[in-house]
């Protein structure tokens, strides 16, 4: 009898990993579980919205790759969607921490590919108050007043960039020879028009100063 009862005990322990067998009985182990920090929670709403982010990003690429109607119809709708549940998840990562800088980015990126330019704004200069050399946000930022037509806001952007990140200065700088290129044949303001030919003349220095820089190296 005393070794059934001892075989069924054995097996208890080795069932239940709640417990653990020491000093001779059976004994509970001390709580480890720690609640979670305001930095994790954000954390984890931060990575959800990222996740949440990039599958609506494909969601628009598969749309754009496609010939069918009906799936791009529903590819856009999915990434509706996702965008939706990423700007819930960026917006409770920063009620959890209101300093996470790159949280209030993210949220103003999705916020900005949804049409809503103005929050998108309000979302960056956020993240910029928080750490004003975040020049990820800049770049954001400079393409946001881009599509509201905030033409000398934007240049401030990219001469940001341009003396403190060249690389991102190269991508505001592209999303600007786009909007150049779409408005090529229209009508614009006197504002549009002398804003359009700053950008052309920055892609024309742009262009002689890779070609000077090859032809140095060529020398060398």
């Amino acid at each position: 009898m005393f070794m059934r009862h001892l075989a069924a005990v054995l097996l208890l322990v080795m069932a239940n990993s709640a417990y653990t067998v020491g000093g001779g009985g059976i004994s509970a182990p001390s709580p480890t579980t720690q609640p979670k920090t305001p930095e994790q929670i954000s954390a984890g709403h931060y990575r959800a919205g990222v996740r949440h982010k990039e599958r609506a990003l494909r969601e628009e690429k598969r749309a754009a790759e496609s010939d069918r109607a009906r799936t791009r119809e529903r590819s856009l709708a999915k990434a509706q969607r996702e965008y939706d549940k990423a700007i819930d998840r960026l917006g409770k990562a920063i009620q959890a921490q209101a300093n996470n800088y790159e949280a209030a980015n993210e949220l103003g990126f999705v916020l900005r590919k949804t049409g809503d330019f103005n929050n998108a704004l309000a979302a960056y200069d956020r993240a910029l108050t928080i750490k004003a050399d975040y020049y990820p946000a800049v770049e954001y930022r400079g393409e946001a007043l881009l599509h509201l037509g905030r033409y000398s806001e934007a240049k401030v952007a990219y001469m940001i960039l341009f003396n403190n990140d060249a690389e991102l200065a190269n991508v505001l700088m592209a999303a600007m020879n786009r909007w150049a290129e779409d408005n090529a044949g229209a009508e614009l303001s006197d504002d549009a028009q002398a804003f359009r030919d700053w950008v052309i003349e920055r892609r024309t220095l742009a262009q002689l100063t890779q070609a000077f820089t090859a032809d140095a190296e060529r020398t060398w």
